[in-house]
């Protein structure tokens, strides 16, 4: 039997909790109906350097006016403010979706109001109007802007007013934080950093209605003068509640050549921030008061400030529990919702499945789609429940049709994975689109994958890298891991090890296995940084804590192999069991060759085939030879010739040399099947196009004996001579016999 070698194959995304919706107090869908509308209303506006192809400064604008030749665009006063520069700067937009800059021009601006309009030379554009009314209580709004000009992305914040909900924004930190409260006549804004940074390209961005597009107001930025305002570091929790919004009457009368009559209208701001008005720097302080007028929603933003820990105050569970109950008790889903998730993952209570179930399922009676996502969750794992596939997928099925994106996800992956269902990559890829269209970064990467690895659709590598580009855009560690594959592997790209490392050690900075594995990969060979066993142990090491079977795998070859560590077959075993208990083909296969050698356990054929079975039960040609082989000399299990056939043909099929070569020697003995030269020698030829020693010496032989084809001692040398090289001492007996044959007096 031809030596099973050791192989990685690594998963390209394991979310542990890839099914549970984080605690939100808004359910509000990111793919609002007007979004889309909104999107194509946006354009960067900012001085472009012409020499270099680079923005020098640039906000965002939106369209207001569009006819068949021109269009304008509202954005920021302060945007218009040009850069030094040594080379010449070129005021333009950028639309979405295109590369070429036009150049635009100043129609009018009114710095005490921080407003600007420009016109540039295009036309039939989408426009946004100005909402001729406030919004109403807890509704929902949105901003929209450009916070990464390198992409060209669009970024958004949603959330309801009074409310503060947990949303991705592009390539910003991936937990930025929104809330609006509505304080009279203005929408206030607050934004809580969490240590990173809000870029300034979203100055002139939009604050408007996701339902229609009705613009509310204009974003501006971090309030000038404001503590902690330098937009290189973003404002502190202690100012996260600044108003950051030119107000709606502000903008109403700009648009409309009227003067500004807005309190405080010299700095452009109609507050300076939303809590001076209760004469405190306390960040729960707007949100107490309107809970003391019982107020549900503020009680239920009260527990999402102290769950986070960080929107200005220190992280209480005890304190999140408290508020979440007074506001659940008052009848609102989207506490009970957090009580469920809490008593769910154990937050500041004992984990209880069933108080999990209760709180879960109240919430989702009342239509809360997270809650309905959480429950097939709990479903589809056997959380205080019964696993069962049907019923989690119908939890999915009542969340997806909400529009909740992680429940599309999950329908997407059980699609994808055949859980509970027919494996079906064309229904995957239509749950993993709806969710992606939502920005939701697991679709993002798991559609990457389908088009890496061909899953239902042709493999396209730039198709698939521009879903992982998305996806870890939003910090998704997983995508972050695939990107550095696909560069490692020279899927579609140049091969580069030392880029493929960056791109792993962001993913295994966020703690993902796979990349903590990968970095041990990259250091066990040397690819892309110094060869070094002690650090490629200390990343698998990292890696199998976290139950990754690949790493636990590659820990049991090097002690199998020695390197780096004291030879253990021992040890090796017991790293192998770990990773074939998940299933992991490779280590079963590696089990089975201990077992069948005696190596760390005593020999034992019968453990080797099961082993074998194993991973041939999953289509691994090394496996399917092995169990091939075992059947064929009656190891661990009667001789069965037509079984040992099976299985060589399975592993010929899939191109396992070793496989094509056991079914040569087949048909050359006769075993199971008429004895036939001719196919002997199809599959020695197929076997030894891949350097199989072993078909080289028998194709020699079928020559030296004329068996097949007819008698040629030119050509048996040659084929004795290439497997002699390799080591075959039947064939160096060979090579001397012909040699013999071909010269006598020799």
């Amino acid at each position: 039997m031809v030596g099973l070698k050791r192989w990685r194959v690594l998963m390209s995304f394991i979310v542990t909790l890839r099914c549970v919706t984080i605690p939100l107090c808004a359910s509000a869908s990111v793919e609002a109906p007007a979004w889309t509308h909104v999107q194509n209303s946006l354009a960067v506006v900012g001085f472009y350097n012409q020499s270099n192809k680079t923005f020098a400064e640039f906000g965002t604008g939106f369209c207001i006016r569009s006819n068949g030749s021109s269009s304008e665009f509202l954005t920021d006063s302060h945007v218009l403010s040009q850069p030094s520069s040594s080379q010449p700067l070129r005021l333009v937009i950028l639309l979405p979706n295109t590369q070429t800059p036009l150049d635009a021009t100043v129609v009018r601006q009114d710095p005490s109001v921080d407003l600007a309009i420009v016109s540039a030379q295009i036309g039939n554009l989408s426009t946004l109007s100005l909402s001729s009314s406030l919004p109403q209580a807890s509704q929902d709004i949105a901003i929209g802007g450009y916070p990464y000009i390198e992409a060209v992305r669009f970024g958004g914040l949603f959330g309801k007013s009074q409310v503060i909900a947990g949303v991705q924004a592009a390539n910003i930190v991936p937990d930025i934080q929104m809330g609006a409260v509505r304080s009279l006549h203005d929408i206030w804004i607050s934004f809580d950093i969490n240590g990173g940074r809000m870029d300034h390209g979203s100055s002139g961005g939009p604050l408007f209605d996701p339902q229609t597009g009705a613009v509310y107001g204009v974003l501006e930025g971090f309030i000038s003068g404001s503590p902690d305002s330098n937009d290189s570091n973003g404002p502190t929790a202690s100012t996260a509640f600044a108003n950051l919004a030119t107000s709606r009457q502000a903008v109403i009368a700009f648009v409309n050549g009227q003067a500004s009559n807005v309190a405080g209208g010299g700095s452009g701001i109609a507050r300076t921030s939303a809590l001076n008005g209760f004469g405190t720097s306390d960040p729960t302080a707007i949100f107490r008061a309107s809970a003391a007028r019982g107020d549900h929603d503020a009680e239920n933003s009260l527990g999402m400030m102290y769950f986070a820990g960080n929107r200005g105050v220190s992280q209480d569970y005890a304190a999140a529990l408290h508020w979440f109950e007074l506001s659940a008790a008052g009848g609102n889903n989207f506490a009970q919702s957090n009580l469920g998730y809490m008593y769910n993952f154990g937050r500041g209570v004992p984990q209880d499945y069933a108080t999990a179930l209760h709180w879960y399922q109240l919430a989702a009676a009342a239509g809360n789609a997270v809650s309905q996502n959480n429950i097939g969750y709990m479903y589809e794992f056997g959380q205080g429940v019964t696993q069962d596939n049907a019923a989690a997928l119908h939890w999915f099925g009542l969340a997806a049709a909400a529009g909740n994106a992680s429940a599309q996800y999950n329908i997407g992956y059980m699609y994808d994975n055949g859980r509970g269902v027919t494996q079906d990559y064309a229904a995957a890829m239509h749950w993993y689109q709806l969710a992606a269209a939502q920005r939701f970064s697991n679709a993002e990467d798991a559609l990457g994958y389908m088009y890496e690895f061909a899953h239902g659709v042709p493999a396209d590598y730039p198709t698939a890298m521009h879903w992982f580009l998305l996806s870890a855009a939003a910090g998704n560690a997983a995508a972050e891991t695939n990107i550095g594959y696909m560069i490692e592997f020279g899927m579609g790209y140049t091969k580069d090890y030392a880029l493929a490392m960056r791109w792993y050690r962001l993913g295994a900075a966020a703690g993902e296995a796979n990349a903590e594995g990968n970095i041990g990969y990259m250091y066990e060979l040397g690819y892309g940084v110094p060869k070094d066993y002690a650090m490629a142990m200390h990343w698998y090491q990292l890696s199998a804590a976290q139950n990754n079977a690949a790493a636990q795998r590659n820990i049991g070859a090097m002690y199998e192999s020695g390197h780096g560590v004291v030879q253990s077959y021992s040890t090796a075993l017991h790293w192998y069991q770990l990773a074939a208990a998940q299933g992991d083909k490779y280590a079963q296969t590696y089990l089975g060759n201990l077992y069948y050698a005696g190596e760390g356990t005593p020999k034992d054929n019968v453990t080797a085939l099961h082993w074998y079975e194993q991973a041939a039960a999953q289509g691994y040609g090394p496996a399917e030879n092995a169990v091939g082989y075992m059947n064929d000399y009656a190891l661990g299990t009667p001789q069965n010739y037509a079984t040992a056939l099976h299985w060589y043909q399975l592993g010929a099929a899939q191109g396992y040399a070793a496989s094509e070569s056991n079914l040569g020697t087949m048909y050359e003995d006769g075993h199971g099947v008429p004895q036939d030269y001719a196919s002997a020698l199809h599959w020695y030829q197929l076997a030894a196009a891949q350097g199989v020693a072993h078909s080289e010496y028998h194709i020699g032989f079928l020559y030296e004996n004329g068996h097949g084809v007819a008698r040629d001692y030119s050509a048996a040398l040659h084929w004795y001579q290439l497997a002699a090289a390799a080591g075959d001492a039947d064939a160096k007996a060979g090579v001397q016999r012909v040699q013999q044959l071909l010269h006598p007096s020799h």
